[in-house]
């Protein structure tokens, strides 16, 4: 008989439960490298989308490529085994099933942010030094990194906010999902979809941010540390509780639902 090649929806959820335990029971210097790894690989997705973007003469058509090119960065910290902040949430679930301790949950998080803003100061690092955003290509790619930071740090708090909670909502998800595929083109054919929509909703993911307002700031952005550092505080909040939108309702319709019915 030919196996499935996706989990159900029931089997995803308690998959989820597996990972996070898992992720919560690795040493911290592993969780931190991994982390870092993840950071970098948001660094260079994001990098993709920025050149394409300000490459190609029609800003929309521009914006859309850019879109579907970002995901890269998913796919590769998926299939690599690396921890990204936003999708690192989804522990909760393994929380809630009470596999995994509320501060080992915690603490886990923390050490993967750290990692993932690491690795995010290793990629601007790199690209400083060559020169990528301006050296030989269109002066428009760095004047729209400049006016995207100073874009975000102007956001209100509660813009912020929402628009971070919508955008681990598509993240975290795009993350749950791509446990129903067995298959590596599975994987990677749900990740850019959901990527490249949030990258077209122009929301606020803290790490991705991480890049854009550190990489804004060192190509001259008007954008101050205290502006930065708050928006990189809002959106890591709106990005938890968007990332509970995902954990609640699946742990409850899958996990939950189905223990008591059994008892």
């Amino acid at each position: 008989m030919q196996q499935p090649r996706m989990l159900s929806a029931k089997e995803i959820a308690n998959e989820v439960v597996e990972v996070g335990k898992y992720k919560v029971a690795r040493k911290d210097s592993v969780v931190l490298v991994s982390g870092m790894l993840a950071g970098l690989f948001i660094a260079l997705g994001y990098t993709v989308y920025l050149l394409v973007y300000g490459q190609m003469t029609d800003p929309y058509a521009g914006k859309i490529v850019g879109a579907f090119l970002f995901p890269v960065a998913l796919i590769l910290i998926l299939l690599t085994g690396a921890d990204l902040f936003t999708g690192n949430t989804l522990i909760g679930k393994a929380y809630f099933k009470k596999e995994v301790k509320l501060g080992a949950f915690i603490k886990n998080l923390v050490l993967v942010w750290i990692g993932n803003f690491l690795g995010v100061l290793l990629g601007i690092g790199l690209l400083a030094g060559a020169e990528l955003f301006t050296n030989g290509v269109n002066p428009h790619v760095a004047e729209n990194i400049r006016h995207l930071a100073e874009a975000k740090v102007s956001l209100s708090t509660s813009a912020i906010f929402f628009r971070a909670i919508l955008c681990n909502i598509l993240i975290a998800g795009g993350v749950y999902v791509a446990y129903a595929a067995k298959d590596v083109a599975g994987k990677c054919i749900l990740s850019i979809l959901v990527v490249a929509v949030f990258a077209l909703m122009g929301v606020e993911h803290c790490i991705a941010n991480m890049f854009v307002l550190g990489m804004g700031k060192v190509l001259g952005a008007d954008a101050s540390y205290a502006g930065m550092a708050w928006n990189l505080f809002i959106a890591t909040i709106g990005n938890i509780i968007g990332g509970f939108v995902i954990v609640i309702p699946y742990y409850y319709n899958f996990i939950h639902s189905y223990r008591h019915k059994n008892h």
